[in-house]
């Protein structure tokens, strides 16, 4: 059964052997980000950092660095089916439900001191960056038109106790604020942290149609609890451990950045702004953090990129039974590792081209049946439109005769041809 949020989750790595708990103290400045590195590169378990320096919250990594660890989120004892279950979940039919209450609202902060973003464990990852950056935390948000519902994993700069600075590069939530700010209005939105990892997972599929929400509910095998936003008109997930509730102000860009990006290189944008209006948690709240670089990136993005290129390979024609995405010589590269279908033995193509040249032997025959029966001016096109194709004896020449006689014998016919036609026009 899979578990259904991170709390579950971290206790199904436990039992399987695949949680390490760090009990020394870290720093937020690049420690946690050198930790993660290190346990990435080694194919280490995932990481617990139990005492964070200067906070009372807890942080947790490198999750689903592996196929074993993503196979355990998604309630598999084996990653051999892994992509066969995604295919399976990815078209259920489940709708997420409405709770009143969840155990993300344990904890709610409203009023202007209470509000701080400087009080939650958020790390500095690269020496250059431009100060702690949210990596992996799920903004949710709907059309203000429509009332389509997605999500997506957005990089976010803590700027200060109120305001992030958010990079809107892809589909759908940069529609959503473009439409928002064509009317002048901010754009309600809510940045959930701490969530299952499938959540994780869903909200980088490439649907920019489909309510993302559902998505998540399907692949993590059971509707997903929803609640709603204190002061967001957004739904988040209920069992999430922090949620920030905020508004992207409409026409508003700052500088943001630079920061190390999954590319392996330093980016900065000229970008929207969030305002942040509430922040509610669950009591004794941990965070997640992910490496911008890692495995787990690679992971989190191959079930969906594997599902659909395989699909469109078999929609091509090819034969393929599997389909595998690795990062195996850099931060940005990609693999692809195709598995395909049981070739066919030497006795069944000798047969195949066999009736291959079986049918092309026929059609030729056939082809060669309806040539003898027409003259060779019937063959070139050359006939008279208005004579009898090879139905009388001057087109039953065969092309051997020399052509002066036929040209004669086809001169007459002509002729004739003219001269019953003024006979007819006479007559009428």
């Amino acid at each position: 059964m899979p578990s259904i949020d991170l709390r579950h989750f971290l206790g199904v790595l436990s039992r399987h052997g695949e949680l390490l708990r760090v009990a020394d103290e870290v720093d937020l400045r690049y420690e946690v980000c050198e930790f993660l590195r290190q346990a990435d590169r080694a194919r280490g378990p995932a990481l617990s950092f139990e005492r964070v320096k200067g906070h009372s919250m807890k942080v947790v990594g490198n999750l689903v660095g592996t196929k074993r660890r993503l196979a355990l989120a998604f309630g598999l004892r084996s990653e051999d089916k892994l992509l066969e279950t995604y295919r399976k979940r990815r078209g259920a039919g489940a709708k997420p439900r409405r709770v009143k209450d969840g155990p993300v609202k344990e904890v709610v902060l409203r009023s202007g001191k209470q509000v701080d973003l400087n009080a939650l464990p958020i790390p500095i990852y690269h020496e250059e960056d431009a100060g702690p950056y949210i990596s992996c935390g799920i903004l949710t948000a709907k059309d203000p038109e429509t009332g389509l519902r997605s999500m997506g994993l957005h990089r976010l700069q803590v700027k200060d106790s109120r305001h992030l600075g958010i990079h809107l590069a892809n589909p759908p939530i940069s529609r959503f604020v473009a439409k928002a700010e064509e009317n002048n209005r901010p754009l309600d939105v809510a940045i959930s942290l701490g969530v299952h990892p499938i959540l994780l997972l869903a909200s980088i599929v490439s649907s920019p149609t489909e309510d993302k929400v559902a998505i998540a509910g399907n692949l993590l095998g059971s509707p997903l609890a929803l609640t709603k936003c204190e002061t967001s008109d957004v739904d988040v997930p209920a069992h999430a451990e922090v949620v920030i509730e905020g508004k992207i102000l409409p026409k508003v860009r700052e500088p943001e950045g630079p920061f190390g990006e999954t590319s392996g290189y330093y980016f900065s944008d000229q970008s929207h702004v969030i305002e942040v209006t509430a922040i509610t948690h669950r009591k004794d709240p941990m965070l997640q953090a992910l490496h911008p670089t890692s495995q787990e990136v690679a992971l989190l993005c191959g079930p969906a990129g594997e599902a659909e290129i395989a699909q469109m390979l078999r929609e091509k024609g090819f034969a393929v039974a599997d389909l595998a995405l690795s990062a195996p010589s850099g931060p940005n590269s990609r693999g692809r590792v195709v598995k395909e279908a049981p070739r066919l033995g030497p006795e069944t193509i000798a047969a195949f081209f066999a009736r291959r040249r079986a049918v092309h032997q026929a059609r030729r025959r056939g082809r060669q049946r309806r040539q003898r029966s027409r003259c060779w001016r019937c063959r070139m096109g050359n006939c008279h439109p208005r004579s009898r194709r090879c139905g009388s004896r001057y087109h039953s020449q065969p092309a051997s005769q020399k052509h002066r006689s036929v040209q004669k014998r086809w001169h007459v016919h002509r002729q004739g041809w003219r001269r019953r036609d003024r006979a007819d026009s006479r007559t009428t």
